[in-house]
């Protein structure tokens, strides 16, 4: 059963006669659930229903100096339902954390068509049971995301990148050090192997939603898209395929990249990536820091968008200890890559160089594989997981827990 509901309420008895008959959803399409119901710069929240995208909501909160501090790939088509359900977020995680940290209040349609809400409207709201937290990365297993609230950031007065060649990994992790060992406080710190034409290449804008007005210190936030238009296509949310980047809920399961994929990226240079933002003298101070130890060219992060362009499947993903990175980036061969260096996110398209010289394993019949930050399949709390399914959702009417 495919749903597009005109309202939650219709929404809601889908899914209540769906329970009585043990019928599963195929998929929900959100679309007529995009407006922002309450925003209320004063206090710095805002109440948006789920269908909304990422890129129209940062759209409209730019333009009173606010925005949500996310900046996962392909905001245009990202949902905030899918974004909640993947937990998505981007290069700008290592300075301002994933949206888990924003996400103050939820309503959520559960599988026997009760709407629940968890949260609130207020920043300081810490009573009862926190289960919001369970509904963040759930693929849409639980319940329907159909409003959420959240916590928003001034925009930034000033943001700039800058980057640095290193020759190794070796040279890479002596840098990374003289980084971390420093008084920098970098909101971007992005390790990849991308040729760096890729970056004029590409115009896809990789940033969520136009500005104003371009700072007059370093790059804007957000690029205008200048070939590409995708900010008016909202994409069926459920069932939200596995793997992906950091959780992006779009595309379908894959190899994380074929040959004709891999063509298109040359890994001969290592670029490590910092970005600064916040007011004009705190960005300049860091820059000058930055210089000092290497990083001497401007950069922008069209690296990202590049690696993630709409015409390619999402890449693999494995999360590690930060303090493992380059021991397990070595381990991946030459295979293309954009890592998360302060958060142990690695991204990766292509198999890596142990695997390829391994057997190939066959999955058994109807499983897939699925990368999650928790690690390796075998580290997951399988039990919990399946025991908080079947309260959510006795009758299996959303999808099967994908890992």
């Amino acid at each position: 059963m495919n749903l597009r509901p005109a309202s939650v309420e219709e929404l809601a008895r889908s899914l209540r006669e769906a329970s009585q008959s043990t019928t599963r959803i195929g998929s929900v399409d959100l679309s007529s659930l995009s407006c922002i119901l309450e925003h209320t710069p004063e206090d710095m929240t805002v109440t948006v229903e789920a269908g909304a995208t990422l890129a129209n909501l940062q759209r409209t909160l730019a333009a009173r100096g606010q925005w949500l501090p996310i900046d996962p790939p392909r905001p245009g088509r990202l949902t905030l339902a899918a974004m909640l359900d993947s937990n998505a977020s981007g290069p700008r995680r290592a300075g301002f954390g994933t949206i888990r940290d924003y996400l103050i209040g939820l309503r959520v349609a559960l599988a026997d068509g009760r709407l629940v809400r968890s949260g609130g409207k207020v920043v300081k709201n810490v009573a009862g049971y926190d289960l919001m937290k369970l509904f963040i990365g759930a693929r849409g297993t639980l319940g329907v995301i159909v409003e959420a609230t959240f916590k928003l950031l001034p925009l930034p007065g000033a943001e700039f990148f800058v980057q640095a060649r290193c020759e190794s990994l070796e040279s890479a992790e002596r840098l990374i050090a003289a980084v971390l060992d420093s008084e920098l406080t970098p909101t971007v710190f992005d390790l990849h192997n991308l040729d760096p034409s890729l970056e004029r290449e590409r115009l896809v804008p990789p940033h969520p939603g136009p500005l104003p007005k371009e700072r007059e210190s370093g790059t804007p936030l957000v690029e205008k898209p200048q070939t590409l238009q995708i900010a008016d296509e909202l994409p069926v949310i459920l069932p939200l395929p596995l793997g992906g980047g950091e959780g992006r809920g779009e595309g379908e399961p894959h190899a994380g990249g074929s040959a004709s994929t891999l063509q298109r990226f040359n890994t001969s240079t290592l670029t490590l990536t910092l970005g600064f933002s916040g007011a004009r003298a705190a960005v300049d101070w860091q820059l000058t820091l930055a210089r000092s130890l290497g990083f001497t060219a401007p950069a922008t992060l069209h690296y990202e968008a590049s690696f993630h362009a709409p015409d390619l499947p999402p890449p693999h993903r494995r999360s590690v200890l930060p303090s493992r990175l380059v021991e397990n980036l070595r381990s991946l061969g030459d295979v293309p890559f954009v890592s998360r260096v302060a958060n142990g996110i690695i991204h990766h398209r292509g198999a890596p160089q142990s695997e390829r010289l391994a057997p190939a394993r066959r999955e058994p019949a109807g499983q897939q594989h699925a990368e999650l930050e928790l690690g390796a399949p075998s580290d997951l709390p399988r039990k919990l997981l399946e025991r908080v399914k079947a309260t959510f959702d006795p009758n299996g009417v959303f999808p099967v827990l994908p890992w």
